[in-house]
């Protein structure tokens, strides 16, 4: 698993990462951000941004996964206030990203921005061209509007970021014709993390007004925004859900109006965790690009069984995605297994954008029921912990939604995993780290194992090579590793810094 909060993430024998911020330079305060003029960048052109908050000086800069070819300070910087001029590499993919703000003090925490090849406005009464992302505040039962000029038979997608990239304001949108006649309007979904969109064919040539509000009319701060208007292509979920380490996967795109797939290529990927889905080719997509889990076990697709027979699943650790395609439709598996195997089921489906909500149960051979969930306390997702009685070689899976409901959208994985499995998980309790020019920074590495007692290598990645990393092995058995990082008298950087851990030794007991 790869992320920033806290800096946990699970181990599995092969290994996992996770990336944060570095920064090279002597530490004081580190800067803080308490508002950005715009939510989004540029792939297609350079976007100015300003930046308001403390301690912004010297050498103020943007740290982002996304590489930037340049980054310019304007003239008239002062600590509390600066602006930037930052040019993207266009070849970068659209999505959501975590950015910071470096200065000679540290780096900031993190704050998500929307990233994509849209031209980027302040929103306002009137929008020039489309497509267009704008950016916008609103302050409780504000309503802000604009309007556009549009031609017949034109598809407009709107396409409101707020819950995705930091915002409490729960967005609705609303388009309306010149006789002020509602044509579409989108509400908070789930699959959008709370956002809103719709999308209409205009039915004439004409001027078409958009309204933005927040659900309750009550939206708290910071309630800012970022409306994305045009002919943009979006894509909520991919399909499958899961693919293997080492592999080359071909996608889908669910709930969205991509027309063409991809392929995710895992086969040069050493470590397990979540991916962005690669995108097709195009000008004007908007959002998140739906996630993919990639594994390092088998990641099996639902396929067609024949009449009277069930599909096969190799034992755990294993996984399968499937689509409940059809109203009423209830999927089954069978899992091979061993007597006294305590294995753990884990359904992804609504967490990742899908209606599905789904009832799991566990059968033995013959269809009789051993177990069955239908949600957990956070989620409508089921799952359970079931230990393989005596004498069962065999178990059935078997899946369905609560409400009898299917259709192309209702997609799941159900992992499937050995709970007696080596494993391990690190936690490194920050999300930054600030290196002063000639010291020495040592970083507390949390262990907790689980069937796994062997040694652990740590890399860390994105360092420039000057950049001493030591005591990178965990010792067997140990629970906490001290890591070190020397720094060089003089430098000047910052960037993205990726920490893999990976195991060294075959399994060995606790």
């Amino acid at each position: 698993m790869t992320g920033c909060a806290l800096w946990s993430f699970r181990v599995f024998l092969l290994g996992s990462c996770l990336t944060g911020a570095w920064l090279h330079q002597a530490v004081a305060a580190p800067p803080t951000v308490s508002n950005l003029s715009l939510r989004g960048l540029s792939l297609s052109q350079p976007t100015t941004i300003v930046i308001d908050g403390a301690d912004l000086l010297p050498n103020p800069q943007l740290i982002l996964p996304v590489k930037i070819v340049a980054q310019t300070v304007k003239p008239g910087a002062t600590v509390n206030h600066v602006e930037l001029d930052i040019t993207l590499d266009p070849a970068g993919q659209p999505g959501i990203y975590l950015l910071r703000v470096a200065s000679g003090k540290g780096v900031s925490t993190a704050m998500p921005i929307g990233i994509d090849k849209l031209p980027q406005a302040v929103f306002g009464p009137q929008i020039a061209a489309l497509p267009v992302a704008l950016h916008g505040n609103l302050a409780g039962p504000q309503v802000q509007k604009t309007a556009f000029t549009g031609k017949k038979g034109h598809i407009v997608t709107l396409d409101c970021e707020a819950q995705r990239i930091g915002s409490n304001l729960k967005p609705v949108v609303r388009l309306f014709n010149e006789k002020g006649a509602q044509l579409a309007w989108g509400a908070p979904k789930q699959a959008l993390g709370g956002d809103a969109r719709c999308q209409m064919e205009l039915p004439a040539d004409g001027v078409y007004s958009i309204e933005v509000h927040d659900q309750l009319y009550r939206a708290g701060g910071p309630a800012y925004f970022r409306l994305k208007v045009g002919a943009v292509q979006y894509a909520n979920m991919a399909f499958p859900l899961g693919a293997s380490l080492g592999a080359k996967t071909p996608l889908k795109f669910i709930d969205g109006n991509l027309t063409t797939g991809a392929e995710l290529d895992a086969s040069a990927a050493t470590v397990p965790g979540e991916r962005a889905a690669p995108l097709p080719a195009g000008d004007a997509f908007t959002g998140a690009a739906p996630r993919v889990i990639v594994s390092d076990f088998p990641e099996l697709v639902e396929t067609a069984a024949p009449a009277g027979q069930f599909q096969s699943l190799p034992k755990a650790p294993s996984a399968v995605s499937g689509i409940l395609s059809a109203p009423g439709e209830e999927d089954k598996y069978l899992l091979e297994v061993t007597p006294g195997q305590n294995l753990r089921f884990d359904v992804l489906a609504n967490r990742a954008g899908s209606p599905v909500d789904g009832l799991l149960s566990i059968q033995n051979e013959q269809g009789a029921q051993l177990a069955a969930n239908d949600d957990r306390p956070t989620t409508c997702d089921p799952g359970l912990d079931f230990a393989v009685p005596a004498n069962v070689n065999k178990l059935r899976i078997a899946f369905k939604d609560m409400q009898s409901r299917g259709g192309a959208d209702s997609i799941y994985r159900i992992e499937i995993t050995d709970l007696g499995r080596p494993d391990f998980e690190l936690a490194i309790t920050t999300d930054r780290l600030h290196l002063s020019a000639g010291a020495i920074q040592i970083i507390p590495v949390e262990i907790e194992r689980r069937n796994y007692g062997g040694a652990i290598q740590l890399l860390v990645e994105g360092l420039p090579a000057e950049v001493k990393v030591e005591n990178a092995v965990v010792a067997p058995g140990a629970t906490l590793a001290l890591l070190s990082l020397t720094a060089p008298a003089a430098s000047n950087a910052a960037g993205v810094v990726k920490i893999v851990g990976k195991a060294l030794e075959s399994p060995t007991p606790l």
